[in-house]
């Protein structure tokens, strides 16, 4: 179980009750710990209940510490009033309780996925860059239009381009202009040719990509630091 203990943990959900949880370390929003998928990630340790007041959240701190993408996503999804305890659901089955056949089903798909997970998690390259990668090949990225399957409603606009189209991961990380200027420079170095494809098609192109093992690795690793980038 110890062993296992890393690739399980989040999939584990804290409710929010009395607010004792990891701001930053615990899964508490539903979309991972905020560690992994913020940039500025843990620049102090701090409980949930720390970032309310006066049973409102503390909005001014809030986006001192994340985006402000997350800071809507918190305002709008979770319920500032904290009483009781904490209590963990685990996110491998419909019920919410953890069983070791549920942890085993869901390893064993992970190790069905082990060709993509063994090119995400990349030596050398920091852990939150692969772990935002993953979650980007998951559809696990809170933008609009996964919001609207979360039954979330709302106006949805692009902001990193003058057209204002609808904001989804296809668009943010491989239509929008910024985007395709990006793909398009560093695939012509390459020698890659991105033309039609979709982002994850595209993403496994750069994998699939002959080189030898010191330029294989760069390939292996540029997908995941241009969508940090952007």
């Amino acid at each position: 179980m110890m062993r296992i203990r890393e690739e399980v943990e989040h999939e584990i959900w804290w409710q929010q009750k009395g607010g004792t949880a990891s701001f930053w370390m615990d899964n508490w929003t539903k979309l991972g710990a905020l560690y992994f998928i913020e940039p500025q990630g843990l620049n102090e340790e701090v409980e949930v209940k720390d970032m309310i007041q006066n049973e409102e959240w503390d909005i001014p701190r809030l986006r001192q510490m994340i985006s402000e993408d997350m800071v809507n996503y918190i305002v709008e999804n979770i319920n500032p009033i904290m009483e009781g305890d904490d209590k963990a659901w685990w996110m491998g089955n419909t019920q919410g309780e953890f069983t070791v056949k549920s942890a085993f089903q869901l390893l064993r798909r992970r190790r069905e996925e082990q060709d993509w997970m063994n090119n995400i998690w990349i030596k050398g390259l920091p852990f939150k860059i692969s772990f935002f990668l993953w979650r980007v090949w998951r559809k696990r990225i809170p933008t609009d239009d996964v919001l609207k399957k979360m039954k979330i409603n709302m106006v949805s606009k692009c902001y990193c381009c003058n057209v204002g189209e609808e904001e989804t991961i296809q668009h943010l990380f491989l239509t929008a202009p910024i985007a395709q200027q990006l793909w398009n420079h560093f695939a012509s170095c390459a020698g890659i040719n991105i033309e039609g494809l979709h982002l994850q098609q595209l993403i496994t192109t750069w994998w699939d990509w002959p080189a030898k093992h010191k330029v294989k690795q760069m390939l292996n690793a540029m997908p995941a630091i241009i969508m940090w980038e952007l």
